[in-house]
């Protein structure tokens, strides 16, 4: 008999979905009986194309997801749930993840703690994506590069955009941004030729110290549950997984016609 998964803390639920929310700005927002509808990136990115229960308001009763769907239809857009334990029961329990997107788990690290050391690996981070910074991460992604790009460039301060670099090129890249008082690793990559020399590490680490030293105390990020080697890393560098998160079509949750 496995043992009974540990209570998910809502509190720090909402603060790091806030946190997300605010580092990854949308073209469009607007709320709605409690969920907060989201639009941009051409709907290529799920965090800026969905609508989820809102992490801003306080917890009570949410509207039927039908609801949500009107709205979206109303602006010509599709509709799309992001699934965090926020949401109410009946759509966590009959929501079901989109065909081919894996569920997201979000970690944590205690920035308090010291991190691990690290090789010699320089890692350069700025304010704003240097030309370098930019081709490396199209390159990396070349379904959703650019419109990834663009949300990259349109994070809120403060923010820094890591480059791991090894003989002058650009091995490995982030993006960090602390907003309330949490620092967020977005889009970690690694060039596929550098994988496995602790470049993942080496950016890491050094987004953490930026972190800590912006006054946060704790730094979050997300990554694919399938994806075991990239969790096998992050729990090395001290993370540990909170809660998860899924996308769900509006229509699969209503009831099949009899």
């Amino acid at each position: 008999m496995s043992p009974a998964a540990s209570p998910v803390d809502l509190a720090l639920v909402r603060r790091l979905e806030r946190a997300s929310l605010l580092s990854v700005p949308a073209e469009q927002e607007w709320e709605v009986g409690g969920w907060l509808c989201r639009w941009g990136a051409d709907g290529r990115v799920g965090r800026v194309a969905s609508a989820c229960v809102s992490p801003f308001a306080a917890a009570g009763q949410v509207a039927p997801a039908a609801v949500v769907a009107s709205t979206y239809a109303a602006r010509g857009l599709p509709a799309l749930l992001r699934v965090t334990p926020l949401a109410p029961v009946e759509v966590l329990t009959s929501a079901t993840p989109l065909p081919g997107k894996a569920r997201v788990a979000i970690m944590t690290r205690d920035l308090g703690v010291p991190g691990p050391e690290v090789g010699r690996i320089e890692v350069a981070l700025a304010e704003d994506p240097s030309p370098d910074w930019s081709v490396a991460f199209r390159a990396a992604q070349p379904d959703e590069g650019a419109a990834r790009l663009a949300l990259a460039a349109a994070a809120p301060s403060p923010r820094r955009f890591a480059a791991a670099l090894v003989d002058g090129t650009v091995a490995g890249l982030a993006l960090g941004v602390v907003a309330e008082g949490a620092l967020g690793a977005f889009d970690v990559l690694t060039a596929p030729a550098f994988r496995r020399r602790g470049v993942a590490t080496a950016v890491m680490s050094a987004l953490m110290a930026w972190g800590r030293a912006q006054g946060a105390d704790v730094a979050y990020l997300q990554v694919a549950e399938a994806n075991a080697p990239a969790v096998a890393l992050y729990e090395g560098l001290g993370f540990g997984r909170v809660y998860s998160y899924f996308y769900s079509a509006v229509e699969a949750l209503s009831p099949s016609p009899a």
